[in-house]
């Protein structure tokens, strides 16, 4: 377990907003996830006649993204100023090179990359220009399958991509362990 991190007040706004706007995707997910799963038990394979699960699908990109960078930040103590304007390349080089350090089963680690990027393409896709755009030749990361976006987004996989996305979201919490925050009121 790591020491404890002391910060001051005037630098504590990332720690609390942060904090806030995961509560908050939580609370929509839970919420829509209800809704989405009596709209899949109705129509399996539409995508565009399913918009609780297309909301539920979106909010759960936003919440890994978030996640990533706030687990990312936490873990490794670097300036979020910093952190909040890397691009996804260069935030996905940086998690490969804390990765290493975590997890050493090279395939386990190569796995959870290719699981966050995945993520990270399906998040893209929701806000450029939508799907067809994305899955067009050449848009994608060369790693990234389109068909797995593809599965990724049948309502009729609901029950699996709810397990993809928990599961995701633990490894990230475990592999980025964070140390405790103490935020002092003085310098």
């Amino acid at each position: 377990m790591s020491k404890p991190r002391n910060i001051s007040i005037k630098d504590s706004g990332p720690y609390f907003a942060i904090q806030g706007n995961l509560g908050i995707l939580k609370n929509h997910i839970h919420y829509f996830a209800k809704k989405a799963e009596q709209e899949v038990a109705e129509i399996p394979n539409d995508y565009a006649s399913c918009p609780n699960y297309a909301a539920w699908l979106r909010f759960q990109t936003e919440l890994i993204t978030n996640l990533i960078f706030w687990q990312y930040f936490r873990h490794t103590g670097n300036d979020w100023n910093k952190i909040s304007g890397w691009s996804y390349k260069g935030l996905i080089k940086e998690i490969k090179k804390s990765l290493k350090k975590e997890i050493s089963d090279a395939s386990k680690r190569d796995k959870l990359i290719y699981d966050i990027k995945l993520v990270i393409e399906l998040r893209h896709c929701f806000v450029h220009g939508g799907l067809p755009n994305i899955l067009r030749e050449g848009k994608m990361d060369e790693d990234v399958k389109p068909e797995e976006i593809e599965s990724l987004i049948t309502p009729a996989n609901f029950q699996e991509t709810k397990e993809f996305f928990h599961g995701l979201y633990q490894k990230i919490k475990k592999h980025f362990p964070m140390p405790t925050i103490v935020i002092r009121s003085v310098g």
